[in-house]
């Protein structure tokens, strides 16, 4: 292996702090821009140091499209060799090195790419990424490919996680094992492309309000009818009914209670108890005639009903009667 991955480490932490700090990328970057490109590259140094190196690699990708460093594919190259991808370390090594041609290690470097160049045909697998309809875009563990379906692409040895998306169709995934010198072909077939929900329709204006809405319809209105005042009428009974029946109530009252009180003394004497029903004869007479008879119809004259129909009586048992 050519650098010690530590030393290989500090060489790319070492060239972003250079790169930060000269006049160009500082005119170029904000203070925000290069602390997040900072912590990128501290985050895939850790991922790498871990070994997980799609996260490394997809880390290091986005922090070379940010700022190209040289330092940056050298890490990206040594990814892609570690997983068998040996056509695309070549690629990353040989851009490394035209990028630092002063380099001292340039020639180590080169002769490994030729070691690497002549172990590809037998040992580098493809993947041939298909999608019916075509034109999805390929992620290989995480990391976007520069080519949409169909393609065939170099890929490292072992088992990939392979991501097609759609713009019309959707996202597919599945995975994928490439032995070393392997070619695989890995088809994907859509189903139904997806349909734009319909916009839901405006509601329609609330109409005016019609002032007629509530108006009875001409031809249910009944015909008036003439108009008949409001008329109380007077029932009771005339001054010498009223007399009368008042003398009756009280004479009838007097000779109860005196009847009921002999015939509590002496139960056998006939004549209080004859008493006794005279008295409840009238002042039940009396009553009647005060609170249950009607004269309004008995005395039209007398009660100002004339010229108007006379209504049976209705109502009993008041003094009153309302009449229309």
């Amino acid at each position: 292996m050519m650098h010690e991955t530590h030393r290989s480490a500090r060489h790319v932490v070492a060239a972003f702090a250079v790169l930060a700090s000269t006049p160009g990328a500082a005119s170029a970057a904000t203070s925000d821009e290069i602390e997040a490109r900072r912590e990128l590259i501290e985050g895939a140094n850790a991922a790498f140091t871990r070994g997980e190196d799609p996260v490394a690699l997809r880390l290091y990708l986005e922090a070379y499209r940010a700022h190209p460093s040289p330092e940056l594919l050298y890490r990206i190259g040594q990814i892609h060799e570690r997983n068998g991808n040996l056509h695309r370390a070549v690629e990353a090594y040989r851009v490394y090195v035209s990028s630092m041609p002063g380099s001292p290690y340039a020639p180590r470097i080169n002769a490994h790419i030729d070691s690497l160049s002549a172990r590809e045909g037998a040992e580098q697998a493809t993947l041939t990424v298909t999608t019916d309809p075509p034109g999805a875009a390929i992620y290989i563990d995480g990391v976007r490919e520069p080519r949409n379906t169909p393609a065939t692409l170099y890929i490292g040895v072992g088992e990939h996680r392979v991501v097609v998306k759609h713009p019309s169709y959707g996202e597919l995934e599945d995975a994928v094992t490439t032995p070393p010198g392997s070619a695989i072909i890995k088809d994907f077939t859509y189903g139904e492309p997806f349909k734009e929900p319909e916009p839901e329709p405006e509601p329609e204006p609330e109409p005016e309000p019609d002032p007629d809405f509530y108006a009875t319809p001409e031809e249910d209105v009944p015909a008036e009818e003439p108009y008949r005042p409001l008329t109380v009428v007077d029932i009771s009974p005339p001054l010498p009914v009223n007399v009368g029946a008042w003398a009756l109530v009280s004479v009838g009252t007097i000779v109860a209670v005196a009847s009921g009180i002999i015939l509590s003394f002496d139960p056998g004497e006939p004549l209080p108890l004859i008493g006794l029903g005279l008295g409840v004869a009238g002042v039940a007479g009396g009553g009647y005639l005060l609170f249950f008879a009607d004269y309004a119809d008995a005395y039209p004259d007398v009660y100002g009903r004339a010229g108007l129909p006379q209504a049976p009586p209705t109502v009993r048992g008041v003094k009153v009667r309302v009449g229309f």
